[in-house]
Parts: C-alpha cells; structure tokens; sequence
C-alpha cells in the first residue's frame, strides 16, 4: 500500500465520509458516486488517491473501495477529518468502532510507536482510548485545529509562553469519569505514563537534531542536556493542568483525592 499522504486526502473528504461508515462493506465506483453525488468519471480521477488508504486485495477481487484496516490510515484519516473540524463525525464512524474493538489494538499501537510498549499495558491502552474519545469527540474544533499545530512544532516550541498558556488552558477543560480511588489513581497513572512517552519521544528528537551535528561532543553533550532539561521542566508544567480536571471529577463522586501527587511521580523513570 502507497505511504499516505493526508494532505492529499483533505479535499476528498466526503468519500473518505462513506468508506469509513460504510466499513467493513466494499463500495464500488458507481456506489460511490451515487453516494457523493458525483460521477463514476470523477471517482476515476481520484481513484489513486483513495487506494492510499484503501485495501488493494479486495479491489482487486471485488472492484469495490474498503478501507486499510492499518494504523497509519486510521491515524492519518483522524488528521484529515480534524483538518475539516469534523472529527466528531469521523470518531463515531464504524471504521472507528471497528478499529477500537480490535483485540489487536496494542499490538498496533506498540508496533507504529515502539517507544510505547515500555509504559503502557494493554488495560492501559484500552483505558487511555476511552479517555481520548470521550474529550476528543467533545473538544472545541479552534483547540483541536491548535492542539494539532502545537504537535506539528519544534520540540522547543513548547517553551514559547503564549504555546505553553494555551496548552495549558484546553488541557483544564478535559472531562474525566472517575467513579472510585481505583479509576482515580489508574487516571493519575496514565497521566504520568504519557509524560514520560512524550517526553522521551521527544528527548530522543532532540538526539538527532541537525543543529547539533556541527558541534564538537562536549559542547553538542551540554546543549543536548540544557534541551532536555527545558523540556523536561515545561512539560511538567504543561501536565500539571491535567489536575484540574481530575479534582473536578473526583469531587463529582465524592472521593478524597487530596494533595495531588507531582507529574510523574508514580512511576519510577529515571530523568
């Protein structure tokens, strides 16, 4: 299959729509068209395009469009229909469903983000996705288009006051349902683990940074430093908004949380 290209997908929208509400189901071209309300000639202008995102075996067999059952399509579709702000529609879609009701969902996760498996189990994965479609599916369209932007920036870029004010002030707007001390701390927990993902994802960016390639090694080893220590400390910042949301659900069910534990304190990653 073709690497997918979301930039090319932005426009085509409203076919990618029917694939991914029609899924599992192959849609041939004059299905399509009538689908779109456009013609069969102009599915065949777009027909490689849509075959980056769509399995080449059943067209080949069935002359019908059904999409990559793939990580990188589900990914990259996400991007598309969060670039058209409607990812609500595509988050319910039964391409979606069908994708999150795999059994195999870790594995896929864990084989396109490696780095992944060294924090989360399975029981996390499946937690974690609840939680990000719960506030994906209910998050402003404006915060998502920045939030989107923001992941798009240089790992430094984070350190920009207005960049880290405004991360900070969507991230208090997440909505936890936390119904006792267990679902708490294992929301605490996930809080920590995705630092520390992120974090090293990012240190590991900064490794192999251009910029520093022309630097003799010790001076390349202290900026290196300087930059994970600045990362480091912003992140931190960052996550610390994710408090506020969970003392607001905590209180909903009555539960004592007290003094909230610091970003990444319960787990036992070295910095």
């Amino acid at each position: 299959m073709p690497k997918v290209d979301a930039k090319s997908l932005i426009h085509l929208e409203k076919y990618v729509s029917v694939l991914t509400d029609t899924y599992p189901q192959p849609v041939r071209a004059t299905e399509l068209a009538k689908k779109t309300h456009t013609s069969k000639p102009a599915i065949t202008k777009i027909k490689d395009r849509l075959m980056q995102i769509c399995d080449v075996r059943t067209f080949a067999f069935e002359h019908g469009f059904v999409l990559s059952f793939k990580w990188d399509v589900l990914y990259n579709l996400f991007i598309v229909s969060a670039a058209n702000k409607h990812h609500k529609q595509f988050l319910s879609s039964r391409f979606v469903k069908a994708f999150l009701n795999s059994k195999h969902i870790h594995v896929k996760i864990t084989s396109a983000i490696p780095l992944y498996a060294g924090y989360f189990t399975e029981d996390d994965t499946n937690l974690l996705l609840d939680l990000i479609l719960d506030n994906l599916s209910n998050i402003d369209p404006d915060d998502f288009a920045f939030l989107m932007k923001a992941v798009s920036m240089q790992p430094t870029s984070f350190t920009e006051n207005t960049v880290l004010i405004s991360i900070q002030k969507i991230i208090t707007k997440l909505e936890f349902k936390i119904r006792n001390e267990e679902e708490m701390f294992k929301v605490i927990s996930l809080r920590d683990k995705f630092f520390f993902l992120l974090r090293d994802s990012l240190w590991a960016y900064i490794q192999n940074m251009k910029i520093l390639e022309t630097l003799q090694t010790d001076e390349r080893d202290n900026y290196i430093e300087v930059y994970k220590n600045t990362i480091d400390f912003y992140l931190r910042r960052i996550f610390e908004g994710v408090n506020e949301p969970i003392s607001k659900a905590a209180a909903k069910s009555s539960l004592r949380l007290g003094h909230l534990s610091p970003v990444g304190a319960t787990l036992l990653v070295g910095g």
